[in-house]
């Protein structure tokens, strides 16, 4: 397991890196007169479908209590219900925010349980609107609200068409891609996808150990066992 304490480690390092650069970011932005509306137990955002690299799952697993266990037993048993009728990834991400309500590390206050170890994904999410927003399905809004709504963004620093602030998603994907590209160095492939399924796959089915057996491993188990669903996984190869 030396390959994962080492990932694990630059991973901890490159988050912390991370918040030290938004908070200078959020100063900026707050000294040029502009407002983040976030707050502790603000959780719109929480019902968005949460993608990551495994290597930030798995230190969010580690965070996992009983009580977040069961939580995320019961979210994985609807998510895998709920797979089967959908179609494409815009349906998905749809029934993600519908169907499966909010994320599953919440504690009874909505807040975040795992906020120290918390992904780059949801690090990187402030909005410039009240939190009402955060919760709106864009697809449902007459036409006329969603036009005077993207009228009012300011697209020199949200992430269009959002309201979420652009810097510090951009500067997430790249570390999102440096993580994938870590993990291909070390075990010679990467593996991302959605975070509580990953979380469960690995306080279930130990998946840390199997990815240090390889690719052919994990593959071999996610087919056995029936765990390779549509939408959730991305397994890559690193290239010979």
């Amino acid at each position: 397991m030396s390959g994962w304490v080492a990932t694990r480690g630059e991973l901890g390092r490159r988050q912390r890196d991370f918040d030290r650069d938004c908070a200078r970011l959020l100063a900026e932005y707050e000294g040029r007169g502009g407002r983040i509306f976030c707050g502790r137990g603000c959780r719109a955002c929480c019902t968005l479908t949460v993608d990551c690299s495994f290597g930030e799952a798995l230190l969010v697993a580690e965070a996992v209590n009983e009580g977040l266990g069961r939580a995320l037993d019961v979210y994985v048993e609807r998510l895998r219900e709920r797979l089967p009728k959908v179609a494409d990834l815009k349906s998905y991400l749809r029934m993600q925010r519908r169907e499966l309500g909010d994320c599953p590390f919440l504690d009874d206050e909505g807040a975040c349980a795992v906020y120290e170890t918390r992904p780059f994904a949801c690090r990187a999410l402030f909005s410039t609107r009240p939190a009402e927003w955060c919760g709106v399905d864009f697809g449902e809004l007459p036409a006329i609200e969603k036009e005077l709504f993207m009228a009012s963004l300011d697209r020199t620093v949200v992430d269009f068409p959002t309201h979420y602030l652009a810097e510090p998603r951009e500067l997430a994907r790249a570390l999102e891609g440096a993580g994938l590209l870590a993990m291909e160095r070390v075990f010679g492939f990467s593996l991302a996808g959605n975070l509580p399924y990953l979380v469960w796959l690995e306080k279930h089915y130990a998946l840390s150990q199997k990815c240090v057996e390889g690719d052919a491993a994990v593959t071999a188990l996610l087919e056995t066992e029936g765990l390779n669903l549509p939408f959730v996984l991305r397994l890559g190869k690193a290239p010979a």
